[in-house]
């Protein structure tokens, strides 16, 4: 499995993209302030993917997904903002949430994947997805 063949790194590459020509037609002001905000976070999302796929142990590679997983959270509230401060329409707000939230459950499917594949890694980050899964399938 090849890191271009993983669906939560394709989809964050995608929504990296959309948030960079969103920001680039925003006004100086706030390219400069919440612009470079969120387009850290967006990059930051398929940054640390790539990283923990570079990554040997399963524990490091959670952790990677992890943090991936709390930048997609960032950038959502990020939107939010852009989208009280009428940087962008709620159609985009929606759509743009809508691909985070899609990526971070693709995030969660692969750190599952990962976790079948290593059944005696017991640390720290197991414990985080399985309360996060269970969290996110009561929704």
């Amino acid at each position: 499995m090849s890191l271009a063949s993983l669906r939560c790194y394709c989809a964050s590459l995608q929504l990296a993209t959309d948030v960079y020509a969103l920001v680039k037609r925003w006004p100086i002001i706030d390219r400069d302030t919440l612009g470079k905000q969120l387009i850290r976070a967006s990059d930051s999302i398929a940054l640390n993917i790539a990283e923990g796929y570079g990554r040997t142990g399963p524990g490091e590679r959670l952790h990677s997904l992890l943090i991936a997983d709390g930048s997609c959270q960032e950038v959502v509230a990020q939107l939010q903002l852009a989208a009280l401060r009428g940087l962008i329409s709620q159609d985009e707000l929606q759509r743009q949430a809508n691909m985070a939230k899609s990526t971070s459950i693709q995030m969660f499917a692969f750190a599952r994947y990962i976790l079948s594949q290593h059944p005696e890694y017991q640390g720290r980050s197991r414990k985080i997805i399985e309360k996060r899964t269970a969290w996110m399938n009561k929704k």
